[in-house]
């Protein structure tokens, strides 16, 4: 086995383990993610001597820093048992995984599609298994996978938080990118439109998110119009024109919802979300929190602090309000720092070539619309961001050589690639 397919077979673990292996055995695994990232990151440097560090290793190195300035805040203001630290910062050595995941994308780009297809595998499954299990609760109210559910939230179907994030909000773009590239063509398409419509409809029936659906509707949108741009047909006129009345019928409903439910003050939420984001905002004008953040890490209830982050009434948390959540939890450094990273990949992004470029928009357009109720940072999302950085990234690479002649032209699965010569 050749320390490339080593590596591969290493990815394709940490996914598995990124999606709590399927919630089959146990919840959460963001303790585990992290470990395995650490290990992977470690071997990787024990087989290639150094890594790869494409176009983000300074963003990756410099959050770091940030993170050990929290630390020592968190360590001078508030008396923290260890446990309460790791808890916390332990999810955030997943980004440690951008460097293996840079390193194998960088290897030729039938690595890069081989990477894309083990996330496409991987979210497809594990959309299967929340589907299955959504229904199995709907007619026993009972579960086979280790996910709580919150019957109160909807009317129509239990919710059940996070599960279909993470990795599945990266996978649900992979397929979306393949049939618009291939102009919509169903033929030779099959599984991409099978993973597609099994993504969506998790996200839709288990996660319920309308930002989530909104920001998934809106990078579809922003792709189609990119392809459409590099070569009007009539043919892709008429897919454009169904794909945007179909966005417009669905996103309306939703758009309508998000609105409703703003303009109502007996919302829960949204009254949660609306005080967060002033409270906060006010903690943080006060001694130094603006540099340092109030930190990320929140104590058990019976410690004096937990009132003093999660607000009098316990009931503001971070990952509700987005940037002005990453602002809070981190200062003003984390949140320049995470709209810089935002930049980064929008400019990557657009100097891609047609064959990268639209995945890559995609992502980050998706990253971007999230940003005023989420944010990449949070725990349950931040697996995310070394995937996302890591197809940008060598999608870019791929690009610029392509374009200054260092690669050839391969037809790999129906689609075109530029070949690096190594």
């Amino acid at each position: 086995m050749t320390r490339q397919n080593l590596l591969g077979l290493l990815l394709t673990f940490w996914l598995i383990v990124a999606v709590s292996f399927f919630y089959l055995f146990y919840g959460y695994a963001n303790e585990i993610s992290s470990i395995v990232s650490c290990f992977i990151f470690v071997v990787s440097i024990l087989l290639w001597g150094r890594l790869q560090k494409g176009y983000f290793s300074k963003f990756v190195l410099f959050f770091f820093l940030i993170l050990a300035v929290n630390i020592v805040s968190m360590g001078l203001n508030y008396d923290y048992p260890l446990s309460t630290f790791f808890t916390y910062i332990f999810p955030y050595l997943v980004l440690l995984c951008y460097y293996p995941i840079n390193t194998y994308l960088e290897f030729s780009p039938q690595k890069y599609k081989t990477f894309l297809n083990a996330i496409e595998v991987i979210a497809t499954i594990q959309s299967i298994l929340l589907l299955i299990n959504e229904l199995y609760n709907v007619k026993t109210g009972n579960t086979f996978l280790h996910v709580t559910f919150l019957t109160s939230i909807s009317r129509y179907a239990p919710r059940a938080f996070t599960v279909a994030e993470g990795v599945l909000r990266i996978a649900v773009l992979i397929p979306a990118a393949k049939i618009i590239l291939n102009d919509f063509r169903v033929i030779g398409n099959l599984k991409e439109y099978f993973s597609f419509v099994l993504i969506v409809l998790s996200i839709i029936f288990v996660d319920q998110s309308r930002i989530y659906i909104l920001s998934v509707l809106g990078s579809i949108v922003f792709m189609v119009f990119v392809r459409a741009k590099e070569k009007i047909s009539l043919k892709r006129a008429i897919l454009l024109l169904i794909v945007l009345i179909l966005v417009v019928v669905i996103g309306s409903v939703f758009i309508n919802s998000i609105i409703i439910t703003l303009g109502d003050s007996t919302d829960g939420s949204n009254y949660a979300r609306a005080q967060a984001r002033i409270y906060y905002l006010d903690i943080l004008r006060q001694k130094f929190y603006w540099m340092t953040g109030l930190g990320i890490a929140i104590p058990d209830k019976s410690n004096i602090f937990y009132w003093f982050i999660k607000g009098p009434a316990g009931i503001f948390n971070y990952n509700d309000i987005g940037i002005v959540g990453v602002l809070a939890a981190f200062g003003i450094f984390g949140a320049i720092w995470y709209i810089w990273l935002l930049l980064k990949s929008v400019n990557l992004a657009f100097k891609s070539d047609g064959k990268y470029k639209l995945l890559s928009l995609g992502l980050v357009i998706e990253a971007l619309i999230s940003i005023g109720s989420l944010s990449y940072l949070d725990a349950d999302r931040v697996v995310c961001l070394p995937i996302m950085l890591g197809i940008i990234s060598a999608g870019y690479k791929y690009s610029k050589m392509g374009s200054a002649g260092n690669g050839i032209n391969k037809d790999i699965g129906g689609h075109t690639y530029d070949v690096v010569r190594y």
